[in-house]
């Protein structure tokens, strides 16, 4: 992909993003279930086509538990607005994403969360923070799981230093703290699950420690499982000879 191609991704999923964000911004003074029975049969198929093409399941499940009402008493979102619902699966997907992918594919997302972070501004900002933050703290404390470019790297702490000054030092520091948590807590309870193997069957660990030393161990990374669509058709595509992004 060349430059002017990434380019031109960057800031189609710069302006859609933010997009999303004033949209939802905008309706989002109502709560979602009543939001979504305002819409027409129509736009809300539009919606659920959305989040079917985002390939996030989690994604696609919570809004449908808010829009129905049906929240469980566990929830990561408890009392979401709309905008979370809408702009924080883009952002985790494309985080995934990137991450999975390579240097491209992560030079595009790291300019793209700079440039979004500067543009909602601090109190929008400090909504998605954490979201942002993971696949940049990831790269800039080494926790992506294979080998990073130092180019790439230095992406990542502009993107860092881009959101921080948008957040201010406090708010940055809370959720940077809070991204470090999360990945000691996936850490600690792999090993834990690892010791409990261990014990019931030694046979069948000694085997996954042996294949996961041989190859780079995924487990580093968040389970990507629940969603496996292909975003490639929703970060960029080619039409007509213009790159765009699809809703």
């Amino acid at each position: 992909m060349d430059d002017t191609t990434s380019d031109l991704i960057t800031k189609n999923l710069v302006f859609s993003i933010c997009g999303v964000h004033s949209h939802a911004k905008q309706k989002g003074h109502s709560p979602v279930n009543v939001f979504w029975s305002s819409l027409s049969h129509y736009e809300q198929g539009s919606y659920v086509e959305a989040f079917e093409l985002l390939g996030s399941r989690n994604g696609r499940n919570t809004f449908l538990q808010h829009i129905t009402g049906d929240v469980p008493e566990v929830s990561e979102m408890t009392n979401p607005n709309l905008q979370l619902l809408l702009v924080v699966p883009l952002l985790r997907r494309m985080g995934k994403l990137a991450l999975a992918r390579g240097d491209v594919q992560m030079e595009v997302l790291f300019n793209c969360f700079g440039m979004i972070s500067e543009q909602i501004g601090p109190e929008s900002c400090r909504e998605y923070a954490i979201h942002m933050m993971l696949p940049i703290y990831k790269v800039c404390e080494g926790f992506v799981g294979k080998v990073v470019s130092a180019e790439i790297k230095e992406l990542a702490s502009k993107a860092r230093d881009a959101v921080r000054g948008v957040l201010g030092v406090d708010h940055f520091v809370k959720a940077y703290n809070e991204v470090r948590k999360s990945i000691e807590d996936k850490r600690d309870k792999r090993k834990r699950s690892e010791k409990l193997t261990a014990v019931i069957n030694p046979v069948s660990c000694e085997e996954e420690t042996k294949n996961c030393s041989q190859t780079p161990c995924p487990q580093e990374e968040e389970n990507n499982n629940d969603e496996d669509g292909d975003m490639e058709k929703v970060m960029s595509c080619r039409q007509d000879g213009q790159v765009f992004v699809r809703d």
